[in-house]
């Protein structure tokens, strides 16, 4: 099951998640990360705390980074690790589709240019 924390740095909204994001891992979060994305202009979505990513947490993220950029706002992630790093970058190649950094620091400075 996952879980989530928001907070906001430097103007830029960061969601921490943790926990599986798999078709019942997300079920608890999803409202609320919808909802997060749905008023955020710059966001930081730090999955270094996420031990199992699938389908429907990766259409999570997808929409969100859709969203923003329909917005013209920043999307990106950080702290992809272990079988997150694997599933995202190496067998879906989402490295060409989002914005990823490896710090949270490094992230949100992405987010604010």
């Amino acid at each position: 099951m996952a879980e989530m924390q928001v907070i906001e740095v430097e103007g830029v909204t960061v969601i921490a998640v943790t926990g599986e994001m798999t078709g019942s891992g997300i079920a608890p979060i999803e409202r609320a990360f919808v909802m997060t994305v749905a008023a955020a202009e710059r966001l930081v979505v730090d999955l270094s705390a996420v031990t199992m990513i699938s389908t429907p947490g990766i259409t999570l993220l997808v929409s969100a980074d859709r969203q923003l950029r329909r917005r013209h706002g920043r999307f990106v992630l950080c702290g992809l690790a272990g079988r997150v790093e694997q599933v995202l970058l190496e067998r879906c190649r989402l490295d060409a589709v989002f914005t990823i950094r490896p710090s949270r620091v490094e992230a949100i400075a992405a987010a604010r240019l």
